[in-house]
């Protein structure tokens, strides 16, 4: 109810990217060095099926896309994720095992159809942390910024806002702004370095019970990654069970939220439904 709560006179604002955007040509999303398969539609247009009836016939068209469900803005589900440890059997959040993704990528519990069943919804707070920074100008983050607790708590503060349980968290570097409006050449630097958060927030995260987090770069916490078992994605995702967002998109609403104040809004999220999935685009809007 505190998210409905937050819309004041119904501006809506999409928090997603469009499939394809950005191109991963240059990504390897795995550790076997595959290259993620390039957004592709195709469609069939039928504008002259056969004989008119009464001086009328039916046309119709329909297509088709092939993507990745982690190629553009996207949810990571809870097996996308885990941690091997010698001795231990737990692998994914919850304790599950290794068996919990299928040597053909099907998530037996842990996928994205969870969260997609019932949608990611809930109040959702911005936290531009490349504004505060910026002492309200808006510039991205360097690449190098590592973004601690503290710098968290300095821009709630700031912003004059507060976290609640079952909140989504929203942060914006800018990388994805930078990105986007990058050549070719200067994306491989961009890919290979980001600001993020620290894993040091997964015991802000545990106090403020946030629900998710999304931010605008590559991983939600900063890249390159450190040691395995202090990654942002081991310690809040796979620990905690906390949803991760990653590749969205936030300056619009920045902009609007910096105009008057209000860092608060209705979050909505309806991932695909797609069965042991282990990610989604997230189809996500905010409402104030």
């Amino acid at each position: 109810m505190r998210g409905v709560a937050s819309v004041r006179v119904g501006e809506r604002y999409r928090l997603d990217l469009p499939l394809g955007v950005p191109d991963h040509k240059s990504v390897r999303r795995n550790p076997i060095g595959k290259v993620s398969p390039p957004f592709q539609k195709v469609g069939f247009a039928i504008k002259e099926p056969g004989a008119h009836v009464d001086g009328a016939c039916i046309i119709g068209s329909d297509d088709y896309v092939t993507f990745a469900l982690q190629g553009s803005s996207h949810w990571d589900a809870l097996a996308h994720v885990g941690l091997r440890e010698d001795g231990s059997d737990e692998v994914f959040y919850n304790r599950r095992g290794i068996d919990t993704v299928d040597n053909y990528g099907h998530a037996r519990v842990n996928g994205i159809d969870g969260p997609a069943s019932v949608g990611v919804v809930g109040r959702g707070v911005l936290l531009d942390v490349a504004r505060c920074e910026a002492n309200g100008g808006d510039d991205p983050l360097p690449l190098s910024t590592r973004i601690t607790p503290e710098m968290t708590a300095r821009c709630i503060a700031e912003q004059d806002v507060e976290i609640l349980p079952g909140d989504v968290v929203c942060l914006r570097t800018g990388w994805i702004e930078r990105l986007v409006a990058a050549t070719e050449s200067e994306r491989m630097r961009l890919y290979a370095e980001s600001p993020g958060l620290e894993p040091s927030h997964v015991e802000l995260a545990h106090r403020q019970r946030w629900a998710a987090v999304a931010a605008d770069n590559l991983g939600v916490e900063f890249m390159p990654m450190g040691p395995p078992r202090q990654t942002a994605h081991v310690l809040m995702m796979r620990n905690l069970g906390l949803l991760f967002g990653e590749l969205f998109t936030f300056r619009s609403l920045a902009d609007a939220c910096a105009s008057d104040g209000r860092w608060e809004f209705l979050f909505m999220s309806c991932p695909l439904h797609v069965p042991g999935g282990l990610g989604s685009p997230p189809n996500a809007i905010a409402v104030r």
